[in-house]
């Protein structure tokens, strides 16, 4: 950003304005009305850089664009090909903080929004990145003290004019308010209240799926010092992550539990030793192929086909312990839970604090399967200990390294 600076008189004071060379290209303008030609900075009011500070707060987004100052009619963010920028008018701010300063929370969350969604603001997919900072801005509001009803939020929503109202109607825009403003109720409620998600409507308006165990996996408890440098969920997060990265567990599915999360892996075959079978072996739900020593091997084995073993894991991360369901696990239940999880821990979960009483526990399910049959089902016998589950993946030893 270059700026120019020469003067202004005003009522006999002199203030310095600068020019402001931004490439305005990729932007959003809250207002209905266009970017000048020529943008210039003056003044600052302390107040609008609190506020947005306020809203990385509350949503955990960390802040990496700048608030500045400048000739511009409302609020909108830019992306500059070196830097982002949120760019606010000293005189519309000054309004809005005299007549309601709620209403600049409002069009502040929405402009933050688009940097939390690394929206391209290009133009492209101009009516799914406003959708998505609409339903940031809902997840914000929820967070911020001043905000008491959702009714409330949707009704001072109204009280601005918006650029994209041609674009989506403001029936529509309420409705991707209220689902963020929601999921994020959910989350508290749901933390505070174990009940709350038996209701269906409470569960979907979670921000990845609710999670509860199936069938008879068993559980290991990670020694507290395994968590004991991480200071929120998405640190525990980013040390799993590390793990399975670096043991092949490319996929996996993110969940919701009360006060933190779980990781589901897929299933994976192993040796009856709880080695992982190499190459795409690994990842296949049936019996791998075997070596035959011989024509009587072969036929031995044609009459006695090999049995396949199988695992999953689920990493949880929580205070409390884990609802549970007395319905069977099998491959295809398991297939359904990975498909249907997210793909990231969401910013919301992740920015809670761990506390003295979050656990990191892994439960582990085991499969058999016949080469006859060729159908996974669940092996409740305790075939394997454990530990050698956790050491022969390689699991135990990343996670011990990590702690350290």
């Amino acid at each position: 950003m270059l700026l120019f600076g020469f003067y202004f008189f005003c009522t006999g004071a002199s203030v310095v304005a600068q020019s402001l060379d931004i490439d305005l290209f990729h932007h959003c303008l809250y207002s209905v009305e266009n970017f000048n030609d020529r943008l210039y900075s003056f003044g600052e009011e302390p107040r609008v850089k609190a506020m947005v500070a306020e809203i990385c707060a509350v949503t955990g987004v960390e802040q990496d664009f700048e608030v500045v100052s400048a000739t511009v009619p409302t609020v909108g963010a830019v992306r500059d090909s070196t830097k982002n920028y949120l760019l606010y008018s000293p005189l519309y701010a000054q309004r809005l903080l005299d007549e309601n300063p709620r209403l600049l929370y409002v069009a502040l969350a929405h402009e933050v929004g688009h940097f939390a969604r690394n929206h391209r603001l290009d133009g492209k997919f101009r009516l799914k990145e406003e959708t998505a900072a609409d339903e940031f801005m809902g997840r914000a509001l929820f967070h911020l003290p001043a905000f008491t009803s959702l009714p409330f939020s949707l009704e001072l929503m109204g009280l601005e004019s918006f650029a994209y109202d041609s674009l989506y109607a403001p029936r529509k825009r309420a409705e991707f308010v209220s689902a963020g403003w929601l999921a994020e109720e959910g989350l508290v409620r749901s933390n505070a209240n174990l009940g709350y998600l038996d209701s269906k409507e409470n569960q979907d308006a979670l921000p990845i799926p609710a999670f509860k165990l199936h069938g008879c996996p068993r559980p290991f408890h990670f020694p507290q010092e395994v968590i004991a440098s991480c200071e929120t969920l998405a640190d525990v997060d980013e040390l799993l992550q590390v793990a399975l990265q670096q043991l092949g567990y490319d996929r996996h599915g993110y969940f919701h539990v009360p006060n933190g999360f779980a990781i589901l892996t897929p299933i994976e075959q192993i040796n009856a030793d709880g080695q992982a079978l190499k190459g795409e072996d690994r990842w296949e739900d049936y019996p791998a192929g075997t070596d035959y020593q011989g024509i009587l091997d072969y036929l031995s084995k044609l009459l006695r086909p090999r049995e396949g073993y199988f695992r999953l894991f689920v990493f949880v991360v929580s205070d409390q312990n884990v609802p549970r369901e007395s319905e069977k696990m099998d491959s295809g239940k398991a297939k359904d839970w990975l498909r249907s999880g997210g793909d990231r821990l969401p910013v919301q979960i992740g920015k809670d604090t761990v506390s003295s009483q979050h656990k990191a526990s892994v439960f582990i399910y085991e499969f058999t399967a016949s080469k006859a049959v060729q159908r996974i089902r669940e092996y409740c016998e305790n075939r394997l200990p454990v530990i050698d589950h956790l050491t022969k993946s390689g699991l135990e030893q990343a996670l011990s390294r990590r702690k350290r």
